[in-house]
């Protein structure tokens, strides 16, 4: 197994990652990767990329300094093209989930305005966007569509274009976080 990436959460997300990215890790490693083909890169969408000292507080000293994590950017030198959806969304990502053989999203669940809950597809195709997918995605034109809504995924033309933003790349687990009232974790799915 070579070129695990692992996408998480950046800190406007309290995913528990110092809890979760150890489990997966082992996890992992019980599967044959070995430490050096695992990247963790901080899906960060628009947000601001994060310091080392903000990644280290965010994976904890252990997993930040025996792997590569990384926080994601809009540095055009980051980012492919891969086309663009059906429906004419450009399909801006960084590159590093091109490279990958498998990728694995750790993702909080929570009710988004658009997507219905986030967490998912999400993960990746906002998390890892460039800003034009960010823009194009969260314009007002998909509020106006049918099902689109908080607590709505099924038949959700926002999250169909999410997943056909990330049509044909190497997902092969998303684990996923629920926190309960004060933002403790109550439940995640452990499994790859």
């Amino acid at each position: 197994m070579r070129d695990i990436l692992i996408v998480a959460p950046d800190t406007t997300r309290k995913a528990h990652l110092e809890t979760v990215l150890p489990m997966t890790l082992n996890r992992l490693k019980k599967e044959g990767a070995a430490d050096k083909d695992i990247k963790i890169i901080i899906a960060t969408g628009l947000h601001k990329p994060h310091t080392k000292a903000e990644l280290r507080g965010l994976v904890g000293d252990k997993v930040f300094s025996k792997y590569r994590v990384l926080s994601h950017n809009q540095d055009k030198n980051n980012l492919i093209n891969r086309g663009r959806t059906s429906e004419g969304i450009p399909i801006i990502l960084n590159k590093s989930v091109a490279s990958a053989d498998k990728i694995v999203t750790i993702g909080l669940i929570e009710p988004h305005l658009y997507a219905g809950y986030s967490g998912g597809a999400k993960t990746i195709a906002i998390g890892l966007a460039g800003e034009e997918t960010i823009n194009a995605t969260h314009h007002p034109r998909f509020l106006d569509k049918k099902g689109t809504a908080i607590g709505s995924v099924k038949d959700n033309p926002f999250q169909d274009c999410l997943w056909e933003i990330i049509k044909g790349l190497p997902v092969k687990c998303s684990i996923n976080i629920v926190n309960d009232r004060k933002g403790n974790l109550k439940r995640f799915s452990p499994e790859i």
